[in-house]
This record gives C-alpha cells, sequence and structure tokens, in this order.
C-alpha cells in the first residue's frame, strides 16, 4: 500500500499561496528600486549617445546583490518554518534558485535600459519623458514600451506632458505590480518543486520506492482554460518514478511563469 510523503493538495497549496506573499513585497520593492539607480541628469546624459553607464551596471549589481540576499534569507525562513516538507537543505536550494533569478533579472535589466534609452532619446529627452521612462527599469523590454505606448497615446489624445506623464506611471506601477506576483509566485512553486524532489531523492537513497505525481490547482484558471495545456496533460492521475518526466517534457513544476502545480510523492509500505 503507498503512502503519501507529501501533504495533501490544499495544505501544499496554502503553503506556496503563504511563502508567494511573503516573497513578493521584497520583490516588488527590489523592482521599484532598479528604476532609481540614475538620476535625471544621467538618464539625460546616456540618451544623447545611447550608451548605457557604466555606473549603471556596478550599481544595478549592488542593488541585486542585496535583493539576492534578502530573498534567500526569506525562503529559507519559510522552508524551515514549514514542517509539511521536511526539506533536507533549504538554504542551499534556495541560493540556487536565487541566484538564478537575479541573474535572469540582471540581464532583463541591461536590456530594459538600452530600450529606455532610446525611447528617451526619440521622445525628445524631455522631464517627464526621463521621468517617466526611466522609473521602469524593473521591468522587461516589453513591459516597458507598454508604458511609453500608454504615454503616446495619452499625447496624442490630447494630454499634457505631465498628464501623460500620469497616466504612464499608472501603467507601469500595475505592471511593476503584476510582474513581482509573477515571479514570486514562479519561484515559490519552482523551490518548493525541489524541496519536494530532493525529499523523494533522500528517501529512496534510504530505500524506500518512491514516486511522484503531478497535480495542478485544479480551477477554471489552469492552463488560461486550455484543455491541452500542460499543466492539464500532466496531471494526468499517474505516478512516475523520481527520474521520468512528465507529457509536457518537464521534470517538476513550474510548467510555466505563474503556474500553481505541485509535486506529490508515494512511498511503498
Amino acid at each position: 500500500m503507498a503512502r503519501r510523503l507529501t501533504a495533501g493538495r490544499v495544505a501544499h497549496l496554502r503553503t506556496v499561496a503563504r511563502i508567494q506573499r511573503r516573497l513578493q513585497p521584497t520583490l516588488h520593492s527590489g523592482l521599484v528600486g532598479l528604476g532609481q539607480l540614475l538620476t535625471p541628469a544621467e538618464w539625460l546624459a546616456a540618451a544623447v549617445v545611447r550608451i548605457v553607464p557604466s555606473s549603471f551596471l556596478a550599481r544595478l549589481r549592488e542593488r541585486l546583490a542585496a535583493l539576492e540576499a534578502e530573498l534567500v534569507r526569506r525562503l529559507v525562513a519559510e522552508a524551515l518554518a514549514e514542517t509539511l516538507l521536511e526539506q533536507t537543505s533549504p538554504d542551499e536550494l534556495a541560493r540556487l534558485r536565487i541566484g538564478e533569478l537575479i541573474r535572469q533579472i540582471e540581464e532583463e535589466g541591461l536590456a530594459a535600459v538600452r530600450l529606455q534609452l532610446s525611447l528617451i532619446a526619440d521622445a525628445g529627452m524631455t522631464p517627464e519623458a526621463i521621468a517617466t521612462i526611466g522609473q521602469a527599469t524593473g521591468l522587461t523590454t516589453r513591459q516597458v514600451a507598454q508604458v511609453e505606448r500608454a504615454r503616446r497615446a495619452a499625447l496624442n489624445a490630447g494630454a499634457t506632458e505631465a498628464a501623460a506623464a500620469h497616466t504612464a506611471g499608472r501603467v507601469r506601477r500595475r505592471l511593476i505590480d503584476q510582474r513581482a506576483k509573477l515571479i514570486a509566485r514562479t519561484e515559490t512553486v519552482r523551490y518548493v518543486g525541489d524541496l519536494v524532489q530532493e525529499r523523494g531523492e533522500a528517501v529512496a537513497a534510504a530505500g524506500g520506492r518512491v514516486e511522484r505525481q503531478w497535480v495542478s490547482a485544479r480551477d477554471e484558471a489552469v492552463d488560461a482554460g486550455n484543455p491541452i495545456g500542460p499543466c492539464k496533460r500532466n496531471d494526468d492521475g499517474k505516478r512516475r518514478s523520481l527520474s521520468e518526466v512528465f507529457p509536457s517534457g518537464h521534470d517538476r513544476p513550474p510548467a510555466h511563469p505563474g503556474c500553481r502545480c505541485l509535486l506529490e510523492l508515494w512511498v511503498d509500505g
């Protein structure tokens, strides 16, 4: 008779949601802070030549190092307080996962600044454009472009520079909120999946016959309602070995940004 090693789906989802809530404010403040690394005068000087200043890279890495340390601290504290997971090395896994996330944010930050410099120059380097576009560094390039489109749309509709900047600022704040939530959810699911996988491997190394099962949130939001999405295909009720991939080709959740899926572990005996 197989018994489940992990918590039930509802309890597991509550755990993920709680950890996500702890990470999200830290991510939000970190992303907002990236938009404050250059002064208006520095943005203006850089936009003239359209070259990212070396001072920005140094400040970006310093700010991201502080963000990385705080995110790792929060993840480890949550894992140690969570008795359902029974993890073996939460600190090592946290450093690995958050380190990967920070490298991604750094790459996206540099790409965003290059686009921002171009947009600021094309906008005539007005104080309003510098303030609005310059504060969007914590976003992806696609989202930075959304902010600028909102500003230009307002101007085309007859708004003043100040009013257009206010409109674009609301869009920027909304996108930062969304990005912080998305990253927090995705990285929490990834981290919890790592902990569950590690626990399964530890039990298997001790002689247990362990299998794992992919379980989705099982509501209408899964895969945005797509009946053949990766999460629904993986949640097929089958248990697999610890090394077997799931139908979508994923080894474990998340299957996509914002994924809410989890791994369940089962052991014989």
